[in-house]
C-alpha cells in the first residue's frame, strides 16, 4: 500500500528511516510533503536521497525532485492510500490541518496522525467522515505516544470514572524542573526552546494548549464528547519562581495537571501544587502519568511520551494496524 508522509520535521524523518526496515517492505513511500512543497518519489534513487536527507537532518527542499506541489492537489489526483500526519498543531483556527484531514479522508486515505489539532477540535466530525468514506483513523501517537493511554481510556468508556488527573506535557515538566533548580521563567523557557523541547511559541506548552488537546482526545475516547474549547485553561505562569521553589520545602511540587471531574463535568488544565507522595509529583522529563479514579479505586499509568524515534515507532504500529484491518491480515 502507498504511503504519503505529511511533515518532514524530527518525527517525519524518523518515520522515513524506520520505513527502510525490512518489516515494512510491503509499503511504498509515494510522496512526502513539507509546508513549502513536496517530493513525489518515482525511482529508487529518489527514495535513497530522501533517506539520506532524513539521516543527515536536512530539509526536504534539498531533494532534487522537490517542487511546489501541495498535499491537497496530490491527494486529489492520486486517491487512496495511507497518509501519515506529523505536522505542527494549529489550535487557534484548526487550519490548514482540518482541511487536509478532510480532503485526505474524502480522497480515500486512511489517516495515521501524531497531530492533535483535528481530533481536539472536531473529533466527532472526523470520525463520522472516516466512517462515511470507509477509511480508518488512527491516532495512538497523539496522547502519551509511547504509552497506551488511549487504549486504557477506551476500555473505561462504560465504567464509572469519577475523575482523571494527568501530567500530559513533557515540556512543562522540564521547565518546572529548571525553575526548581534556580532559573527564572524566561531562562527556563529559553533553554527548553534551545534544546528543542519547546515550540518557538512556548504558549502551546506553558499555557496548556497541548495538554488541553490531549485531555480532549482522551475524554472523547471515553465517550465524553467535548472539544478543546470546552477545557478551562490556566497558565503555569500565574505562579512565581519563588512560589514554585518554596513549595518544595513544604513537600509540594507545582505541576501542570489536566483533569476531569464527573460530578460537575469540569474539564481543566491548570497548575496544581501536588503532594510529593503523589505519583504526579514524580513525573519528569519525557514521561506522562494518568490517574483514573474508577469505582473508588485508582488505575495509574506511567510511561514515556517521546522522543521522535518513539513517536515514529507508534505511528508505524498504527500503520501496521491499518494493514491488518483494511487488508484482512490479522
Amino acid at each position: 500500500m502507498d504511503i504519503v508522509i505529511v511533515g518532514f520535521g524530527n518525527v517525519g524523518k524518523k518515520v522515513v528511516e524506520r520505513l527502510n526496515d525490512p518489516l515494512f517492505s510491503g509499503l511504498r513511500i509515494k510522496a512526502v510533503f513539507s509546508s513549502m512543497g513536496g517530493v513525489v518519489l518515482r525511482e529508487k534513487d529518489d527514495y535513497d536521497y530522501l533517506f539520506k536527507l532524513s539521516t543527515m537532518n536536512e530539509p526536504l527542499s534539498k531533494h532534487p525532485r522537490f517542487n511546489k506541489i501541495s498535499f491537497m492537489d496530490y491527494v486529489q489526483e492520486n486517491p487512496s492510500g495511507i497518509a501519515v500526519f506529523v505536522i505542527p498543531p494549529s489550535y487557534e483556527t484548526g487550519e490548514p490541518n482540518l482541511s487536509m484531514y478532510r480532503k485526505a479522508i474524502i480522497s480515500g486515505y486512511h489517516i495515521i496522525t501524531a497531530d492533535k489539532t483535528g481530533l481536539a477540535i472536531d473529533y466527532k466530525g472526523l470520525k463520522k467522515l472516516a466512517r462515511q468514506h470507509n477509511v480508518l483513523l488512527k491516532y495512538t501517537a497523539t496522547v502519551a505516544a509511547g504509552t497506551p493511554v488511549l487504549s486504557v481510556a477506551k476500555s473505561l468508556k462504560y465504567r464509572k470514572v469519577q475523575y482523571i488527573r494527568a501530567i500530559l506535557n513533557a515540556t512543562s515538566n522540564y521547565v518546572l524542573n529548571l525553575i526548581e533548580s534556580g532559573k527564572n521563567w524566561d531562562e527556563a523557557i529559553s533553554q527548553a526552546i534551545k534544546e528543542g523541547l519547546a515550540e518557538p511559541n512556548p504558549s502551546i506548552d506553558i499555557d496548556g494548549l497541548d495538554a488541553a488537546a490531549k485531555i480532549t482526545i482522551l475524554l472523547n475516547e471515553m465517550g465524553i464528547n467535548i472539544t478543546m474549547r470546552d477545557v478551562d485553561r490556566k497558565s503555569l505562569r500565574i505562579y512565581s519562581e519563588e512560589e514554585i521553589r518554596k513549595a518544595i520545602k513544604e513537600s509540594l511540587r507545582l505541576k501542570q495537571v489536566a483533569g476531569y471531574d464527573s460530578a460537575n463535568k469540569e474539564v481543566f488544565v491548570k497548575p496544581i501544587f501536588v503532594p510529593l507522595i503523589s505519583p504526579l509529583a514524580f513525573t519528569e522529563g519525557a514521561y506522562n502519568t494518568v490517574e483514573f479514579k474508577v469505582e473508588d479505586e485508582s488505575i495509574i499509568i506511567h510511561g514515556p511520551a517521546g522522543p521522535a524515534w518513539r513517536t515514529a515507532n507508534v505511528l508505524l504500529a498504527d500503520v501496521l494496524e491499518v494493514l491488518d484491518e483494511a487488508l484482512g491480515n490479522e
